[in-house]
């Protein structure tokens, strides 16, 4: 049995910068949940994953990021390519970022699938899509599908 917790955590809202000490707590709080969420599942669960914009990473909000690694979880972006620098999901470069409130952050990853211990999956393939400006918002402008970008991951293993 697979089990998918999909949440899209704070970013701090439009009072609070996103690596600020107010939305680092409120983030704990929601993955703190999200783990508990998956350590209360029984033995037939056997591969937990936790999805989604995740508002913290290698780059930004490191704390939260470390915590839910901390808990058991793998990252599966960095099993997939262990040497190679961390494939970025949110990018200021992006033109829906451009003139964002947060256009001055670092491009960074923020967007994860993550796996826990008890998982037995492995990664066939991990890549990041829609950095490509291809929807047509006027006769000259086109933008991408999000201000993040996707990933899609392969996995293999016994279910």
């Amino acid at each position: 049995l697979i089990e998918v917790v999909n949440c899209h955590t704070t970013a701090g809202g439009s009072k609070h910068h996103p690596e600020s000490a107010t939305a680092d707590r409120c983030r704990q709080l929601q993955l703190e949940e999200m783990v508990e969420f998956s350590h209360m599942r029984d033995a037939s669960v056997a591969h937990s994953l936790l999805v989604g914009d995740l508002n913290c990473g290698p780059e930004a909000s490191r704390s939260n990021y470390e915590f839910v690694l901390s808990r058991g979880f793998a990252d599966l972006a960095m099993s997939a390519h262990p040497n190679a620098p961390a494939p970025v999901t949110w990018d200021p470069k992006n033109p829906l970022n451009s003139e964002s409130p947060h256009k001055t952050s670092p491009p960074q990853r923020i967007d994860h699938i993550l796996a826990s211990s008890r998982s037995k999956l492995f990664v066939d393939a991990y890549k990041v899509i829609g950095k490509e400006s291809t929807v047509k918002v006027s006769a000259d402008i086109r933008c991408t599908p999000s201000d993040h970008y996707g990933v899609i991951v392969s996995l293999r293993g016994d279910i």
